[in-house]
Formats: C-alpha cells, structure tokens, sequence
C-alpha cells in the first residue's frame, strides 16, 4: 500500500471514532417519571447523545493547614466496611466456641490506620489484615463490631452485626 492510502484509511478511522453519538432510549413511564436505558423497548425515544470531553483531575499535594478539611477528608477515607463472616443473625454450632471474622473495607486499610475488632465490647483484636480467628466465645448471641481508626484512636468507619452461637454442654 502506498503511504496516502494508509494516511487515508487513518484518517477515515479517526473520523468515525470521533464523529459517533451515542444512542439513548428514553420512555416516560405511566406514573410520569422518565427512565433512560441504552436498549431500546416498545415506548422509548432514541435521544442523540454527543461524546462528552474530559479532562483528568489535577493532583494536588496535601496540605495540613485547615484540620477542619482534614476531618471531613478522613470520614470520607473509606466508602464501605463491611463484615462478610459470620454473617447477620447467623447461628452457628463449635464445640470450642471459635468464631472466624472476616471483613473488607474499601479502599484498603491506610498505612496509618487499623482495625479495631470487638466481641460484646471487648476487644479481641487490634491488626491492619481482614481476618481474625477468636477462641473460646460463650454459648449465647453477641454483637460483633470492626472499626478503622487513625493513629490518634479517632473511629473514621465502624460496622456491626450480631451471632448466636451454639455449644454443647458439659451436662449432657
């Protein structure tokens, strides 16, 4: 191929992937509010939508000055905690009474904070890794409490849950 040909063929290539709009279907449903999808149904609209620019955000570096926005950009450090085992109102049988906690927060754990874990309020673990196993917890149901705190002992996300757990007695 000769070179205008491939100069061509790029240019014609750079055009459509530039030039194309992008289908949306709006329907107004009977209740009168209106949903958008990217497929069609019998009821929608197709709506020409235009490729929107972007520009990626600057990265600024942090400042200590204003404690008040460094407060505010701590609770927001982390957008979910959540405990994945045992899970909610669960009930479970161990003869030795062991209980596996596991648990995720996203995003992951900053290196200047930790989790705190905590059966009936009593701490059973203090660590920067997702899972703990506990030993020997009564027969009975207990509330199960993982918080991230900062290096000062400041609380930033804290989740809970309850578990019943079942042992066997030594009387039978």
């Amino acid at each position: 191929m000769t070179k205008s040909i491939i100069s061509s063929l790029f240019l014609l290539a750079l055009t459509i992937g530039l030039s194309g709009a992008t289908k949306v279907y709006k329907t107004i449903n009977p209740d009168g509010s209106i949903s958008f999808s990217d497929e069609p149904s019998e009821r929608s609209e197709t709506i020409e939508v235009q490729d929107v620019a972007t520009v990626p955000a600057l990265k600024l570096p942090p400042s200590s000055t204003n404690t008040q926005q460094a407060d505010t950009t701590t609770k927001e450090l982390y957008q979910s905690l959540k405990i994945l085992s045992p899970s909610n109102d669960s009930a479970f049988h161990s003869g030795s009474g062991t209980v596996n906690i596991s648990f995720t927060s996203f995003p992951e754990l900053r290196p200047s904070h930790i989790y705190k874990i905590f059966i009936d309020n009593q701490l059973v673990g203090e660590q920067r890794t997702t899972s703990l196993i506990v030993d020997n917890v009564f027969r009975g149901t207990h509330q199960l409490s993982v918080q991230i705190s900062d290096a000062s002992g400041k609380i930033i996300k804290s989740s809970s849950i309850s578990f019943t757990m079942h042992r066997p007695s030594k009387l039978n």
